[in-house]
């Protein structure tokens, strides 16, 4: 669901932020299960990427591409401490750039915990709350 969130902001101007749990990791840094041969070869769910499974840094188009399409909607990254599958060093270098993205590492599994679910409808809350007074006017 994370990646769906993150790619529906990107391609639909409808939705006015996002929220992702555990949901990417970059392609081009990422060998195991979220790396882009699982995605081709082990799943078949995008057998192109397989093309790059030997020189992902040539991959086209990664996370950073579709952060930089969600431009003008804050987007929250949560990315657990203890997520395997997830390579934070990459994912730290992928958000940094940009302002409209938070990204919060808690101390955590790969889960929907009820902290990552607080985190995230507090987050919306607060985002919500101050969007409240341009809707009003």
């Amino acid at each position: 669901g994370g990646k769906v969130a993150l790619w529906t902001a990107a391609f639909d101007p409808r939705p006015a932020s996002a929220v992702s749990i555990a949901g990417i990791t970059p392609l081009r840094t990422s060998t195991g299960t979220e790396g882009i041969r699982a995605y081709s070869h082990l799943h078949g769910l995008l057998p192109r990427l397989g093309f790059y499974a030997d020189e992902p840094g040539a991959l086209p188009v990664d996370y950073d591409d579709v952060l930089r399409q969600t431009a003008g909607r804050r987007v929250l990254l949560i990315a657990p401490t203890h997520d395997r599958y997830a390579d934070l060093a990459a994912l730290r270098k992928v958000a940094e750039p940009f302002n409209h993205v938070e990204l919060s590492t808690p101390d955590d599994f790969n889960r929907l915990s009820r902290p990552a679910q607080t985190l995230a409808f507090d987050w919306l809350d607060r985002l919500n709350a101050a969007r409240k007074p341009l809707m009003n006017q």
